[in-house]
Order: structure tokens, then C-alpha cells, then sequence
């Protein structure tokens, strides 16, 4: 039987296409940065961000990161794009654009392959078709649209020999709003009715007429 019952969810399912790609955040450099780009980031711990550096914002809702930053680069959203997923199963799924973007909001690699021609490094690619191209180089099975890669946890599983040592400390949830894990649901005010009305912790964050209301 061909089962695995172990799996891992990702705080910030964003990132995952990011490591799939051997993207990492970890830098280690003396000096602290001077630019800092959050490219649809908005859960991180804002006092990492050197006070005086330039924050560039890149992303379509305007969250946490949006209010931090010095340059917004707004970006078109999952329902305004072709893209690539990754579901919780690890199942690459491709989309299309059902929407157009509003305003001069632009596909993210559109956005990145302007700003790398700019700095006299342009990236090698002018189309979706030829980006996929570049991810079957790098990423292969990311390209497999629908199938699902082997975890390999049997592998380190039978590596162990069944010693292994583990630990009692009781698994906690780890999401304490179910209704707002994201930057769209945080945004949504059905999502903040849901949490004010359901979530036993009567917490929620929604915006309105562009003001963040915060109750506890």
C-alpha cells in the first residue's frame, strides 16, 4: 500500500515554491541590509527590518508588509493570473486568469523579469511559457501537474532501524484563528464576522474605509 500518514503544513504555504526552488531567507552577512524586499510577504517579525533600510512591498492585498513599506509594487492576484501551486497534498496544480488585474497591477515574474533588466542582468525569459520552461530546469516536478513526488519519510523511516527517541511534549494547534490564517481572510470582512461570532478567542483584524479595526 502505497500510504503515507505523516505530513508537514507550512505556517506560510507561500514559501513552499520557494524552498521547492532552493530559496532560502538565511543570510549571514555583518552588515544589515539596506533594501529589503517582501515579495507577498506579511507574517514576519517587523523589527527584523533594519530601521533604516528601504522596504520594497511586492503583492496584490495590502497586509502587514504593505504597511512597512517605502515602494508598493502591486501585483496581480491568484484569480488575475496563470500560476503555479502547490496544494497541502503536494500536487502541483496550474490556473488561469479568470479576472483581469485592476490598474497597472502585473503578473509577479513580470515584475521581477522588469526589475532584473533594469539592473543589466535580465532574466532569461519573456513568457509564461518560457518561465515554465526555466522551473522544468530547475524544478522538475514541479512541472508534473497533478502527481504527487514520493515524501521519501519511509526511506528515513527504515534508516532509523526503529531507534528512535521520541519526544512527549503533547502537539499544540498552532493556528489560533482558523478564520484568518492568511492575508486575504485577514482582509475579509465575512471572515472577521466568522471570527467575532465562532472563534472562542474573539479575535479578529479586518479593514475598512483603510483603517485596520483590532478587537481582543
Amino acid at each position: 500500500m502505497n500510504w503515507n500518514g505523516f505530513n508537514i503544513m507550512h505556517n506560510d504555504v507561500g514559501r513552499i515554491n520557494a524552498l521547492e526552488l532552493g530559496i532560502t531567507s538565511k543570510t549571514e552577512t555583518a552588515q544589515p541590509s539596506k533594501v529589503v524586499w517582501l515579495l507577498g510577504a506579511d507574517n514576519f517579525r517587523h523589527e527584523e527590518i533594519p530601521v533604516d533600510a528601504f522596504v520594497i512591498y511586492q503583492g496584490h492585498t495590502g497586509d502587514e508588509g504593505a504597511c512597512y513599506a517605502d515602494l508598493i509594487l502591486p501585483t496581480s492576484s491568484y484569480l488575475e493570473k496563470q500560476a503555479t501551486y502547490v496544494n497541502i497534498d503536494g500536487r502541483p496544480q496550474q490556473t488561469r486568469a479568470c479576472l483581469s488585474a485592476p490598474g497597472f497591477a502585473q503578473d509577479d515574474w513580470m515584475v521581477l523579469r522588469a526589475l532584473s533588466e533594469e539592473l543589466g542582468a535580465p532574466l532569461a525569459y519573456d513568457t509564461i511559457e518560457e518561465l515554465r520552461t526555466r522551473i522544468a530546469e530547475l524544478a522538475p516536478h514541479l512541472i508534473k501537474y497533478d502527481f504527487i513526488e514520493s515524501s521519501g519519510f519511509e526511506k528515513l523511516a527504515h534508516s532509523t532501524n526503529g531507534q528512535t527517541d521520541l519526544n512527549s511534549t503533547p502537539l499544540i494547534e498552532n493556528v489560533s484563528n482558523f478564520y484568518m490564517t492568511d492575508q486575504i481572510s485577514r482582509n475579509s470582512h465575512m471572515m472577521a464576522r466568522c471570527t467575532k461570532e465562532l472563534n472562542p478567542l474573539k479575535q479578529f483584524n479586518f479593514k475598512k474605509d483603510q483603517q485596520t479595526w483590532i478587537t481582543h
